[in-house]
């Protein structure tokens, strides 16, 4: 029994291990997030860019902007630099489907 644990163990730890490229496409390594933040009841997103396997209020790369679901009247709602956006989705990052929302609603408003 014991042989048999450190012999699949062994076989685990040698066989080659392949790493999933940006270039695949089949997993977003860079993406366009919303990260909660505010207290309780009061919910405030910040727009940013994040490695997708990092936590969703963990590190992030750059903020984009910010999306305040409880502003008051007259007060602004939503900010999104689209420049940068371009650029990440340039190079390669994926907008998460809240996200992709929110920057169309953003688009429409400031054209």
């Amino acid at each position: 029994e014991k042989s048999r644990i450190i012999r699949a163990f062994s076989q685990s730890m040698c066989t080659p291990r392949r790493h999933v490229g940006a270039n695949s496409g089949t997993f977003p390594m860079v993406v366009i997030r919303l990260q909660r933040g505010g207290a309780n009841k009061r919910p405030f997103f910040h727009v940013v860019v994040a490695d997708s396997r990092r936590a969703a209020s963990g590190k992030f790369i750059e903020r984009l902007g910010f999306y305040d679901p409880k502003a008051p009247q007259g007060r602004e709602a939503l900010r999104v630099n689209m420049e940068r956006v371009k650029h990440w989705t340039g190079q390669g990052a994926q907008l998460s489907p809240t996200a992709k929302r929110l920057v169309k609603q953003f688009a429409k408003k400031a054209a």
